[in-house]
């Protein structure tokens, strides 16, 4: 890939019916930055896509307003991930794209939820505020991003992660797993979807994996909190912990995505906890709803891990 400094914009349909799937393809997107439509390749893609570039689609006059699936075509050269926002005027999600391997390994990734709203005109992808990752020239190669309507609320979104080639690279945490015996008021909620009535005083334990790789892995949660502010949790494991901002979404049923930080797992690691943070100031009666925790190694054990500070997601009005 060679660098192209350059702006397009490209104006074409949407592929849709009233009430159906939408597809978003390159020739659809407006483009800002560096990015660029590479029509070469069949099918074409979204490449040179650097971390100040941006995509926009326009939503199409009559899409019905509601919640959301979004799934992504993409390569990524990488091994490393990185972090982006998808984003309408009503809500946001942000998402963990792990590394393909190389720019023609194409996967699908299905990364959260979004709302459209009837005053919601454009949604975006652009690299997340919250992102971590090395300094990689490009972010990765975009062929299709599809958005699937979702009965009634917004669901959880279990991610199929591409094959890495470090076993045990990514695992996930999910609320039928967890030990709840410690964490007063927390029960599992709509068909053992997501953790609520998380109180304050209560701690949530997960067992980890047999056979995870030891290492550094960044974490990412599937929430929603009704508070504006935001609270102050902890992640540990037996022998590392980092503390981490958590947005309040507006309400209970707005779920958003975030990597919140990384954590160190050692091999004599057995358990992960989450619980509020000794230096919490917030004054809500409830933590949040859980609907998953996800964990995606990142590489050797971190001398000093970081946890990142998420801006509020924008709440539906």
């Amino acid at each position: 890939m060679k660098k192209f400094l350059a702006a397009s914009v490209i104006f074409l349909t949407f592929v849709m019916s009233a009430g159906a799937q939408i597809t978003l393809t390159p020739y659809d997107a407006r483009l800002i930055g560096d990015v660029r439509l590479e029509t070469q390749y069949n099918p074409a893609n979204i490449g040179y896509w650097t971390k100040q570039s941006v995509a926009t689609w326009n939503i199409p006059r009559g899409t019905q307003a509601g919640t959301y699936a979004v799934t992504l075509n993409y390569s990524r050269e990488y091994n490393s991930s990185a972090t982006i926002t998808v984003s309408t005027g009503s809500s946001s999600v942000d998402a963990t794209i792990p590394g393909t391997r190389n720019w023609t390994n194409y996967t699908s990734l299905s990364i959260g939820t979004v709302q459209i709203r009837g005053r919601d005109s454009t949604i975006s992808i652009a690299l997340s505020r919250n992102d971590r990752s090395p300094n990689d020239p490009y972010i990765m190669n975009l062929r299709q991003v599809i958005l699937t309507p979702q009965a009634n609320r917004p669901q959880p979104s279990y991610p199929s992660y591409p094959s890495n080639p470090q076993s045990g690279a990514t695992f996930g945490l999910w609320p039928q797993n967890a030990n709840l015996s410690r964490a007063p008021g927390a029960r599992l909620e709509n068909n053992a979807q997501n953790i609520g009535y998380w109180a304050k005083n209560g701690v949530v334990t997960w067992n980890i994996p047999a056979g995870t790789t030891a290492g550094a892995y960044s974490v990412a949660l599937n929430y929603s909190r009704q508070a504006q502010d935001a609270a102050r949790i902890t992640i540990a494991t037996n022998s590392s912990s980092f503390e981490a901002h958590l947005p309040g979404t507006g309400n209970f049923s707005l779920y958003t995505q975030r990597v919140i930080g990384t954590i160190n797992i050692s091999s004599r690691d057995s358990t992960i906890t989450i619980a509020l943070s000794r230096n919490d100031t917030s004054r809500d009666a409830y933590i949040m709803n859980l609907q998953w925790v996800n964990f995606t190694y990142q590489g050797v054990a971190s001398s000093n891990p970081q946890p990142s500070y998420p801006s509020n997601p924008q709440p539906s009005n």
